[in-house]
């Protein structure tokens, strides 16, 4: 399981590496409609929501 904290770290670190990541994770378990720019914003909008 992946934790909010580890995303974050990464994120940071990475955006498009760390976006591509999960949306290639999602389309892994059926998601086969989220592309890595919806991962992108979500992420951004999540952390920007916490600020």
């Amino acid at each position: 399981m992946i934790t909010a904290e580890q995303v974050k770290s990464a994120y940071k670190d990475n955006p498009e590496g760390t976006s591509k990541a999960l949306a290639d994770s999602l389309r892994d378990f059926g998601y086969s409609s989220v592309t890595d720019d919806w991962v992108k914003v979500e992420i951004d909008r999540l952390l920007n929501s916490e600020e």
